[in-house]
């Protein structure tokens, strides 16, 4: 069946950007997503945050995403913190260990979703003229907020890359038959958690 000539698609909903403020958050997913490296044409992947506001009013629920590279950098001369770095130290209310500068996995990246922190929000103009939030730093929460009785952590998935050769079903068997049995316990290595 043909689709009615003067159906229309629906127009996405338009949401004023927040007003400048400081708003206590939650961090309701990430995403990993393919972008632009920074002053290049070079593809890399980032993170994007999504968060959304807790605060009681007109504005609870509302939601503001932030783009970012999975890279923990503490900044130094004439450089700011990495954005990964900053949002961290909100979250967590301490600077990385320095084991975790470069060991960032999904595991540990998946623990920020359902913490909490402030964002300080302003209004700026973007490059087509549209007025659009911008996340300008990230805050430790003073006390945590209930979540939303509607919001379930979303689960971790597996990355499979396009031409891959990988058969998860092959790999969960191959798993299941490692024989424990001859390990010895000086042989299980100890693992830190990651925070």
């Amino acid at each position: 069946m043909a689709i009615p000539k003067n159906w229309e698609a629906p127009k996405p909903k338009e949401f004023p950007p927040l007003p400048d403020d400081i708003y206590h958050v939650f961090i309701e997913d990430v995403s990993l997503v393919k972008g632009t490296a920074y002053k290049s044409n070079e593809e890399v992947w980032q993170l994007v945050f999504k968060f959304r506001v807790l605060d009681d009013g007109e504005f609870y629920g509302r939601r503001i995403w932030k783009r970012v590279n999975p890279v923990i950098s503490a900044g130094g001369a004439n450089k700011n913190p990495a954005n990964f770095n900053l949002i961290y130290e909100a979250v967590y209310k301490r600077t990385p260990y320095q084991d975790q500068l470069t060991n960032i996995t999904g595991e540990v990246i998946n623990n920020f979703i359902g913490r909490q922190l402030r964002i300080a929000v302003r209004k700026t103009v973007d490059d087509t003229g549209k007025q659009v939030n911008r996340i300008d730093s990230y805050l430790p929460v003073k006390n945590e907020f209930p979540l939303p009785e509607d919001w379930k952590k979303p689960e971790a998935e597996e990355i499979i890359e396009e031409g891959a050769d990988y058969d998860l079903e092959e790999r969960i068997k191959e798993e299941q038959d490692i024989p424990f049995d001859d390990i010895t316990e000086e042989e299980i290595p100890v693992v830190e958690p990651p925070f």
